[in-house]
This record gives structure tokens, C-alpha cells and sequence, in this order.
């Protein structure tokens, strides 16, 4: 699910993995690479359909391949981002029965302090 929120908006999916310190820097090499299509690409003076067309066929290649790798690039971040998460917690680790997050350093407590569910 995050990486398909990654290529929709590059770092739409690192907030969905609650990554937020690598969300912010997406979004502002977002922010960045549409204000340079935006200089390189002349407004359409009406708002029609075809004037849209006629503006995406005259951006450059160069810039399509920028916005192209960089949402592929951030897709590959979330993604490996979501694997290390996944396989960070050993088989022998003690998990949560509930959300399935380790809780091996909090077995003094008596619920799970990522979902608060009761332990037994």
C-alpha cells in the first residue's frame, strides 16, 4: 500500500509507514522538480482539455525523466523502508499477539505499548 501511495505522491507512502523525517524531504524535491517543469513550460492561456495535452506534450524529456525517476526512486525508499521494518524483528523475538510489533524490551509491562493491548 505505501508504495502505491509513493508513486502517486513521492512521499505520500513514508507517511503512511510513518516515516516522517523522510516524507518531508520527498515532498520538497516534489515541490522543487514541479516548480522547474512549471519555468520550462509555457501556461495554457484557457483551461480545456486540449490545451492540457498540448501543455504534457511540451514537457521535456528531460523533466519526464526526472519526475519519473524520482517517484520510482522514492517508491524503492518506501519499499525497503516497509522490508526493514518487516524483517528487523528476529523469529525468536517476542511479538505482540495483536499489531505483531516486537515487544521483547517491555516484558515488564503488561500490554503492548504500540497498541495498548492487553498482555497475558
Amino acid at each position: 500500500m505505501a508504495v502505491l501511495l509513493t508513486l502517486f505522491i513521492p512521499g505520500l507512502g513514508h507517511l503512511y509507514v510513518r516515516a516522517y523525517y523522510r516524507a518531508i524531504p520527498w515532498f520538497v524535491l516534489v515541490v522543487a522538480v514541479t516548480a522547474w517543469i512549471a519555468t520550462v513550460v509555457p501556461a495554457p492561456e484557457t483551461v480545456s482539455v486540449a490545451s492540457l495535452v498540448e501543455m504534457s506534450q511540451a514537457i521535456p524529456i528531460e523533466a519526464q525523466v526526472v519526475s519519473t525517476s524520482m517517484t520510482l526512486v522514492a517508491a524503492l525508499d518506501v519499499y525497503l523502508i516497509v522490508q526493514m521494518e518487516e524483517g528487523s524483528v528476529g523469529e525468536d523475538a517476542t511479538r505482540c499477539p495483536s499489531c505483531g510489533k516486537d515487544i521483547e524490551e517491555f516484558e515488564d509491562l503488561d500490554f503492548c505499548p504500540w497498541c495498548t493491548e492487553r498482555l497475558e
